[in-house]
């Protein structure tokens, strides 16, 4: 059976899991769909190590396999907190001209919608194109990462005044990783550009907001979150993006039941 994602053309599909996990990226001579892909990372707003790679999770994986394709994951969190402090009062931010010491050649910064009001770092996202050379599983293919600086509702810890406004938030944020995807492939990455950056057309999507940071959420309900945001943002219509892989299988029976 075909999935799509509600409202869209944009096809669904759920990765195969080995051992409980899907692949975060590409193997090396796995062609996939042929498109250029970007894996979404569920990345941290936790006070001192906002906007690293590493730590626990999702985000230590991609940090193994990007360490793996000898890339400075360390570098991370100084590149995305310096384009962060750069953008002052405006919504987006980007940044080419690094060296080949650095893990990106270039970088995308989207603030969510701010009449969502959402506090803190939480839905700000970044899109990293891999530098040359440092691809994971040396495969092209697997050309960058979505980090997403997923929203908060840690017990004791939340930044929600309780789980509705938290699984809008999520909503929220998986919406503006759709706009800023679409955002570098229409400005930064549209043919005849003379930066040389190509564009992304499958997105891997991890199930971003979820465990600890679910607090007393269900977890399905943040599951669902995700996808109504990348239905609510593909709806539109006009999005270069062509699938959506996703690694966490509940997505399944939501997509199956729409």
């Amino acid at each position: 059976m075909q999935l799509f994602i509600p409202n869209s053309n944009v096809e669904a599909v759920i990765l195969p899991q080995s051992g409980g996990y899907a692949s975060l990226f590409m193997s090396q001579h796995d062609q996939g769909n042929g498109h250029n892909m970007a894996s979404v990372n569920a990345g941290t707003s936790n006070a001192g190590y906002v906007f690293a790679v590493g730590l626990g999770g999702i985000n230590l994986a991609i940090d193994r396999a990007l360490t793996s394709s000898g890339q400075n994951t360390a570098r991370y969190q100084a590149i995305h907190q310096a384009l962060y402090d750069e953008s002052g009062n405006d919504t987006t931010a980007s940044k080419d001209g690094f060296t080949t010491t650095d893990p990106v050649q270039f970088v995308l910064m989207v603030k969510p919608d701010p009449a969502a009001a959402l506090p803190k770092y939480d839905g700000i996202i970044f899109i990293d194109v891999f530098q040359k050379g440092q691809f994971p599983h040396q495969n092209q293919l697997n050309y960058g990462m979505v980090y997403v600086t997923p929203p908060n509702n840690q017990k004791y810890a939340s930044n929600y005044a309780n789980d509705s406004d938290f699984l809008k938030a999520v909503v929220v944020t998986s919406a503006t990783v759709v706009a800023a995807v679409d955002l570098y492939n229409s400005k930064f990455a549209n043919p005849g550009n003379a930066n040389g950056l190509e564009i992304i057309e499958t997105i891997r999507m991890c199930l971003f907001s979820g465990e600890i940071y679910r607090g007393g959420a269900d977890q399905n309900d943040v599951a669902e979150s995700n996808i109504k945001g990348l239905s609510s943002a593909l709806a539109q219509g006009n999005s270069q993006i062509k699938t959506v892989e996703f690694e966490f299988t509940s997505a399944k029976n939501y997509l199956e039941s729409r």
